[in-house]
């Protein structure tokens, strides 16, 4: 399936990306980091550099691993643990591949938009860290884009699997 490898190839970038960044911006950064942000976007918490990067990968890889889990793992999962509109329906035995097929590539647009977001915040900090900027620059906007990209996932998932007329 080409598109279920684009959507693991972007997936794959934007988490390598996360580790460049940190890379990059691990020598920029003075030994404090401002790592926390108020709703106004102004440092209100920090942290040593290294904590700061650790905590970072740490995310990073958490959600690497538990994508991927999703995506290899999602076809030796017991029924019973899957939550999925017309679960019966589309689980069946003629329908279950086409579905698992659907949902690995599916999964992995909703993890490609959790490390875009992950970079944008990464950035955003570093913005702040090296004193460009005295605030988060777009939080707002950003948490909402992934807000509103969320909303239209589920939507979308939702709408996949509706039960089709007649069945």
């Amino acid at each position: 399936m080409m598109r279920g490898r684009s959507s693991l190839v972007i997936f794959l970038g934007l988490g390598a990306a996360c580790v460049g960044m940190s890379l990059y911006y691990y020598r920029r950064f003075s030994d404090t980091v401002a790592s926390h942000f108020g709703a106004n976007g102004l440092p209100d918490g920090w942290m040593s550099k290294p904590a700061f990067f650790a905590l970072y990968l740490v995310i990073v890889g958490l959600c690497t691993a538990i994508f991927l889990g999703i995506h290899f793992g999602l076809p030796r999962l017991p029924v019973s643990m899957i939550n999925l509109p017309n679960k019966d329906y589309w689980l069946a035995p003629e329908r279950r591949q086409q579905a698992f097929d659907f949902l690995r590539y599916y999964f992995l647009w909703f993890a490609s938009a959790t490390m875009a977001l992950l970079v944008d915040m990464l950035y955003q900090t570093a913005q702040v860290n090296l004193g460009h900027t005295h605030t988060l620059p777009h939080a707002w906007l950003s948490m909402g884009m992934f807000l509103c990209f969320s909303v239209i996932w589920i939507i979308g998932l939702v709408i996949r699997f509706r039960k089709p007329a007649g069945a």
